[in-house]
């Protein structure tokens, strides 16, 4: 924390500066008004980078603020531009949870996740708690334990055996990435 503070100082708009020690304030300090506002900053720096508006937007919906979240990760998945990776895929989970939330056939969202996933990408740490927990208290459990099974697979490809004996998961047909996402309501 310290050095990514100190960076921080060094070069105060560094946009990556700003959103690096809010993921970490927010993800494992739990510090939220500092990650916000740092959130916020390292948005209004880099308004056209997809990190900083998922991260910002994954963080909001994680604090239950999903009219919030929901511009911002429609957003980032504009700007990923259908990029097989990582961040993608934490992008449309977020995106995923949103759609169940609304009631909508989130059938799509997972083809979308599942050509994802099946083209593979570098995988690097990262962690989807507050998701999840968000899931737990706003979804059915199914729903939740199904976005966690598909997060713990973005996550770890290992995990991707696993998910593939799942009938719903079977049951889902793959949705090129490029292909444009349902429309929010």
């Amino acid at each position: 924390e310290q050095r990514m503070r100190r960076a921080l100082e060094l070069a105060p708009d560094n946009a990556g500066n700003s959103g690096n020690l809010a993921n970490l304030l927010a993800n494992v300090r739990k510090d939220y008004g500092e990650a916000e506002r740092l959130y916020r900053r390292g948005l209004e720096l880099a308004p056209d980078t997809a990190a900083h508006a998922g991260n910002f937007g994954a963080f909001l919906l994680a604090r239950n603020r999903p009219d919030e979240a929901e511009p911002l990760l429609r957003r980032a998945w504009d700007l990923v531009e259908g990029v097989t990776s990582q961040a993608t895929a934490e992008i449309l989970l977020n995106l995923t949870a949103l759609a169940i939330r609304r009631g909508e056939d989130a059938t799509p969202y997972f083809g979308h996740m599942k050509s994802l996933l099946a083209a593979g990408f570098g995988r690097s740490p990262w962690q989807f708690e507050g998701l999840n927990q968000w899931a737990e208290q706003q979804l059915g459990a199914d729903q939740a334990e199904h976005l966690r099974r598909v997060g713990d697979a973005v996550l770890d490809e290992a995990q991707l055996a696993d998910l593939a004996h799942e009938p719903w998961w079977q049951a889902i047909e793959a949705v090129p990435v490029n292909e444009p996402l349902p429309a929010a309501d």
